[in-house]
């Protein structure tokens, strides 16, 4: 009869919801991810419940939640959504240059539009990796005819393991789990590199707390945003461990090797990494101060240059030379140093005889940003469509 046993863990499994923060779901997936073999008839060698205890744990029992990875989380909670429906206009940037006026939504959202992927690759590794390995044995399988799928609906898995051997000495759910995290601290890396710049006196777009910056053990004026380097850094370790265990594991031969042990802390550290970033990146836009004033100063009537150019389209001109026109009318306006706005009817005309009084209009950096009304787009309502299609993700 098969022994019903329970791994201690730090997760409090009866406060998982429907509501559960992201944090939380991805300390649930890992947990839940075959991270430990167990041998035949339910016991588990000490060698793995060692691991599992330092690790995080399964609790099984007829009681155990269906865990299915639902990290559903309120704007109001989320690192990604916070100030998202603020209007505030600021540069958007290609290549470090500014390029174009954008929504402060819009810039948020770029980003939550990679986590979004990133949870939903997290729920496709959760469904690949969530198959019971119970009752495979060493490497040849079970001799006392277990039900395997009766065990594994019982701890909450969504299926068993096809293959006794291939058990005994797969790891490919740890390395799941650290590709997913390269990619996932990648773009949290991005995300504190921007808020790096925005941050700095050059920039000034926003300020963070006291309690997510330090200042200098030599230089008093400093406020040094090491919270977010220290995230930025972080992608560079995640790389590190997934391209270390692959190196490990690459060429073994079948079954269980004791090289395979070089898989726990990788994935110890992995789950702490993610469970840490996540807290401080909520921490720091939580607490972070927005600066409207900074954005809409850093704005140029340069950036407005293509809606020049949209503009001539509009009016029946070939984009090419639109574009060629639109150019003229920058150089004119940085060499006689005046903003593009101020430029005279007779001096847009001069460079082209088909600028009418109405030009005026694509001066304007509000009616820029609302011209861009398609899907993805950054005006208001592609912005606010976007906020929804991500809480249909999340709910």
């Amino acid at each position: 009869m098969m022994k019903t046993f329970i791994l201690q863990t730090s997760v409090d499994w009866e406060s998982l919801s429907e509501r559960t923060p992201l944090a939380s779901c991805i300390q649930v997936a890992a947990a839940t991810s075959r991270s430990f073999v167990i041998c035949a008839c339910g016991y588990v060698t000490a060698s793995v419940k060692s691991t599992a205890n330092s690790l995080l744990s399964y609790k099984s029992s007829p009681n155990a939640p269906r865990l299915k990875c639902k990290p559903g989380t309120t704007s109001e909670q989320s690192p990604l959504l916070s100030n998202i429906h603020s209007d505030y206009l600021m540069p958007g940037y290609t290549h470090l240059q500014r390029a174009q006026p954008v929504r402060w939504g819009q810039w948020i959202m770029s980003h939550a539009a990679s986590f979004k992927q990133d949870l939903e690759r997290l729920r496709q590794v959760f469904e690949r990796v969530n198959l019971s390995p119970l009752g495979c044995g060493a490497l040849a399988g079970n001799v006392f005819g277990i039900d395997r799928d009766a065990i594994a609906a019982e701890l909450g898995f969504s299926g068993i393991t096809l293959n006794s051997m291939n058990t005994s000495g797969d790891r490919d759910f740890i390395i799941e789990f650290l590709s997913w995290n390269s990619i996932f601290t990648s773009h949290i890396s991005r995300w504190a590199e921007d808020l790096i710049l925005y941050s700095t006196s050059e920039f000034g777009f926003c300020r963070l707390s006291d309690l997510y910056s330090t200042g200098s053990s030599l230089m008093p004026n400093k406020k040094n945003a090491d919270s977010l380097e220290l995230l930025r850094g972080k992608s560079g370790r995640a790389f590190g461990q997934m391209a270390g265990l692959m190196m490990s594991v690459k060429g073994l031969p079948t079954c269980y090797n004791k090289d395979l042990q070089e898989g726990w802390e990788p994935m110890l550290d992995s789950v702490q990494t993610v469970l840490d970033s996540l807290g401080i990146a909520n921490g720091v836009i939580a607490t972070m101060t927005v600066r409207p004033e900074r954005m809409l100063a850093a704005l140029d009537k340069t950036m407005l240059a293509t809606d020049v150019a949209e503009w001539l389209v509009r009016n029946g001109c070939p984009f090419r030379e639109a574009h060629h026109i639109s150019g003229r009318v920058v150089a004119l306006s940085e060499n006689t140093e005046t903003p593009m706005d101020k430029l005279t009817l007779e001096q847009l005309q001069a460079i082209d005889s088909r600028f009418t009084a109405d030009i005026v209009k694509a001066f304007e950096y509000e009616s820029s940003v609302e011209a861009k009304s398609a899907r993805g787009g950054t005006s208001r309502s592609a912005v606010l469509q976007q906020i929804q299609e991500l809480h249909a993700i999340l709910d």
